[in-house]
């Protein structure tokens, strides 16, 4: 169930106010209570540059991600 899977949440907002990122996980964690709620802890755009790299490098690697409803 997509209730109990990981929710990550992303942007300089959330990561620079306290006070917004704690009110969004209260909210998110009331609504899905069984979820995995965390604050991404390096900027997206590093995901992007390692697939980018891994291409580039022959490897392609594509992200596992949880089975779609």
């Amino acid at each position: 169930s997509l209730n109990r899977g990981p929710v990550v949440l992303a942007g300089g907002i959330l990561r620079g106010i306290e006070v917004l990122r704690s009110l969004v996980i209260a909210n998110v964690n009331r609504a899905l209570p069984e979820a995995d709620v965390r604050v991404l802890d390096v900027e997206p755009a590093i995901g992007a540059a390692r697939l980018a790299l891994a291409l580039a490098a022959g490897r392609p690697a594509i992200p596992t991600y949880i089975d779609a409803v």
